[in-house]
């Protein structure tokens, strides 16, 4: 493992997490009540934003003695918490569409993950409309974790004792888990104190 490439993606997904959850916090440009993009424009907005910052993460990904460790899920997640099904879901769909493109044994599991990922945090979201805490957003990340995590188990090419292996024997998955859910608290506190602040 090369710890320089781990601390590059560490630092590129963390500091986006960072960057945009302050600045959608602090500018309000999303948000459903008040914000500066209404209709299809905020949706489409919205899409593009955390659609590219899915496929940075997963661009950015790092081999951890021969699996790869990315960052996709946790944007769609943010999106669809904070800022609607429509917008959750569309940028789910906008980085599983590219991760098809990136073939390997997971690519199935993995598409299929990062799309779930962004349809529940997406309805946790809608049910949950008035702002979702911290713990909340933490929570939806672990379901989305153990989601992706059992169909990657399950439909890798190469069948059960592939993606057990993958899952259970390698220091990327828990990696991945970990990076994906300090991302979505980190979206999530910064967003909303920075919402705070502006208020």
């Amino acid at each position: 493992m090369d710890l320089v490439s781990l601390g590059c993606f560490l630092i590129v997904n963390l500091g986006l997490a960072a960057l945009s959850g302050y600045y959608l916090g602090k500018t309000k440009l999303l948000d459903k009540n008040g914000g500066r993009l209404t209709g299809w424009l905020r949706s489409l907005c919205g899409i593009v934003i955390f659609g590219i910052i899915s496929i940075i993460g997963t661009l950015s990904a790092v081999d951890v003695n021969g699996v790869i460790m990315n960052n996709r899920d946790s944007a769609p997640v943010s999106a669809g918490l904070y800022f609607g099904p429509v917008i959750g879901v569309g940028a789910a769909a906008v980085s599983a569409l590219f991760r098809l493109t990136q073939g390997g044994i997971t690519m199935i599991p993995c598409s299929l993950g990062t799309f779930c990922a962004g349809c529940i945090a997406a309805a946790a979201g809608y049910y949950f409309r008035d702002r979702p805490s911290l713990w909340l957003a933490a929570l939806i990340g672990v379901v989305a974790v153990l989601v992706h995590s059992v169909l990657v188990i399950f439909l890798s090419e190469g069948g059960l004792s592939v993606g057990w292996q993958i899952v259970m024997e390698t220091p990327a998955a828990a990696g991945y888990g970990i990076v994906v859910i300090i991302s979505i608290m980190l979206f999530s506190w910064l967003y909303r104190s920075a919402q705070e602040r502006t208020e």
